[in-house]
């Protein structure tokens, strides 16, 4: 799929071309990703993606992995929200992108923040966590880290196979579409 067929199907007619915040967690209980995002459990109610409110945050499983998308909470992206998503054996991952084009993407394993990089900027060697290089067997073809993509939208794309590459399953249009739940973060 090229980038503009990614952005045209998928994220343009959620909104969520310009802001993005999605936490991918390999913990399969909703309500214990729901109690790490800082949200209010007992405010589950069934949503889609399109009618959450601001304050909120959507979850439901996505494959063998849990996703989570923030309207403007962003707490996935936290350091250490992410690392207490992934302890016990755990993975975690968050890709978060504003309205200024400033974006970053968050892997962590086993309670370790492994690597955080922006996808539109910097190479390999200026990539940050404690291991960096744990993604590159994921990396193959994709222009992250190596400042080939033409575009914003290069990167975005190239982001998006690399998660789909660590979960084993594509973020699309139907997950946004179909009901899950939706939680108050407090």
């Amino acid at each position: 799929m090229d980038s503009t067929k990614f952005e045209d199907d998928v994220l343009q007619p959620y909104g969520l071309l310009s802001n993005f915040c999605g936490t991918w967690c390999s913990e399969q209980d909703v309500l214990k990703v729901a109690h790490g995002l800082g949200a209010d459990v007992s405010s589950a109610e069934c949503a889609t993606w399109p009618f959450i409110e601001d304050n909120a945050v959507l979850i439901g499983r996505l494959g063998g992995w849990t996703l989570a998308l923030e309207q403007l909470t962003w707490r996935g992206g936290d350091k250490q929200t992410l690392v207490a998503l992934s302890t016990g054996g755990r993975q975690a991952v968050n890709y978060q992108k504003n309205i200024n084009g400033v974006s970053r993407f968050t892997y962590a394993a086993d309670g370790r923040l492994l690597v955080r990089f922006e996808p539109a900027m910097g190479r390999r060697d200026h990539w940050s966590g404690e291991d960096p290089h744990v993604l590159i067997p994921y990396l193959a073809g994709l222009p992250l880290g190596e400042g080939t993509a033409d575009n914003d939208g290069q990167y975005r794309l190239a982001t998006f196979v690399l998660i789909q590459r660590l979960t084993g399953h594509p973020f699309d249009a139907s997950w946004l579409g179909a009901e899950h739940q939706s939680f108050r973060l407090t």
